[in-house]
């Protein structure tokens, strides 16, 4: 599951980088972050480089959920629908 996390993370980060498929990268953020929760909660398996994998997951899965929100944020004020 910290591969699955850790893959999933990196394809996150990949489609919010993308102007226009950064609401697609929430998907597989969102999915990544509860696939790195699962395996770290799994204590009994867990060595050094799955737990890695699952915090490394976690994270991507993190900065994709940001960066798609701040991609958001850029699209609503230059499109002109927010005054400021």
């Amino acid at each position: 599951m910290g591969l699955t996390a850790l893959i999933l993370g990196v394809i996150a980060v990949i489609l919010s980088l993308i102007p226009f498929c950064n609401y697609i990268g929430l998907v597989p953020a969102i999915i990544a972050i509860v696939f790195g929760v699962v395996s770290l909660a799994q204590k009994e398996k867990n060595d050094l480089n799955h737990s890695a994998m699952a915090i490394t997951g976690i994270v991507f899965g993190a900065l994709a959920i940001v960066i798609s929100v701040i991609w958001s944020i850029l699209f609503l004020f230059s499109s002109g629908y927010v005054r400021y």
